[in-house]
């Protein structure tokens, strides 16, 4: 019993941190707000990684400027819909085949994106 009020727990931990995230990013804009981090790999190699750009498009998407957010990262637009898929089908986490998949998938777009 005790193991299950800690995973609720943290569930709820979890739930409010994301929603005090979200907060955060819809009032303040990663590009005009210094407190945002920058990019490890941007920051040693001035190539962007995958990922760089989803801060801000994830500001520009819940400001519902979804040319904006395209523009900023593509891959985090096209990201959300799977993301849903494996909340919902959790089963296709572990299919190695769609591992793979998403291998391929994100160093391809880790290439593509920097030529």
């Amino acid at each position: 019993m005790r193991m299950r009020n800690k995973r609720h727990a943290l569930l709820i931990c979890g739930i409010l941190a994301a929603i005090l995230g979200a907060c955060f990013l819809f009032f303040f804009n990663p590009e005009t707000t210094s407190c945002y981090p920058r990019c490890p790999f941007y920051v040693l190699t001035g190539l962007q990684c995958p990922g760089c750009g989803t801060l801000r498009g994830l500001h520009a998407l819940m400001h519902l400027h979804l040319a904006d957010a395209w523009r900023f990262n593509p891959a985090m637009i096209v990201s959300i819909p799977v993301i849903g898929l494996f909340l919902f089908f959790p089963r296709l986490c572990k299919n190695v085949f769609v591992g793979k998949i998403v291998l391929v998938t994100t160093l391809a777009w880790w290439i593509i994106r920097n030529f």
